[in-house]
């Protein structure tokens, strides 16, 4: 069941709360009665084997994946923007820098409205964000991966979603863009954006603010 709160106060702690949740797949369960709370601006690494319900978490916060049982609670109105793995698309999309990060204003105005004025800025300023100024031309299926990562995240960036949901954001990219991805998710975070990302990766995971760890379908650690 999922249910919203009255209002959404600045002061509320809580953009989302998760109670007993259970989800699975066909006759396999992958969320075995999971409760947590998201708080506001803070940064949430999920962590575990592959196999251990990462990504159904992720997506059943998200809201693209049902639940068996349990309950789910969100500040009404909530805004959630999810960013997946690059390997997850297409390898030749016929879209430029500029045209995919323009994608994620669509969250905000719809599909058949015409891109604002303060789209386009906003657009713009994803870009410079993510340091891919001079490549709004170039088609995405061009990019390197360090590169496509980073136009994904420009595009999370651009929803202005207040729950952010990254999926493995550092997977399979250098120490510089993993780095830069780093900063971003902090910067995101002291700007009042609830963050939640899976993580493979030993040192974020040790740096973690807030550290979840799934383990056959249970947190094992939070």
């Amino acid at each position: 069941m999922q249910t919203e709160w009255p209002s959404r106060a600045a002061s509320d702690p809580a953009v989302m709360t998760l109670r007993a949740v259970s989800a699975g797949h066909g006759g396999s369960t992958a969320l075995d009665e999971v409760s947590l709370e998201l708080e506001r601006g803070t940064v949430t690494v999920i962590a575990g084997a592959n196999g251990s319900g990462k990504s159904t978490l992720l997506a059943v916060i998200a809201g693209l994946h049902g639940i068996r049982s349990g309950e789910i609670r969100r500040a009404r109105g909530l805004r959630v923007a999810i960013v997946v793995q690059r390997s997850r698309l297409p390898e030749r999309l016929p879209l430029t820098v500029r045209d995919a990060v323009r994608m994620g204003t669509w969250a905000g105005r719809g599909l058949w409205r015409r891109t604002t004025p303060s789209d386009a800025d906003v657009v713009a300023q994803s870009i410079e964000r993510v340091g891919l100024n001079g490549l709004e031309k170039r088609a995405v299926h061009s990019l390197s991966g360090g590169q496509m990562q980073r136009v994904l995240l420009a595009q999370g960036i651009a929803q202005r979603a207040e729950l952010l949901l990254l999926d493995e954001p550092m997977n399979g990219v250098d120490e510089e863009t993993s780095a830069q991805i780093r900063r971003l998710i902090d910067e995101e975070a002291r700007g009042g954006r609830t963050v939640v990302h899976v993580s493979h990766d030993e040192q974020v995971i040790g740096a973690a603010e807030r550290l979840i760890r799934l383990e056959e379908g249970r947190i094992r650690s939070v």
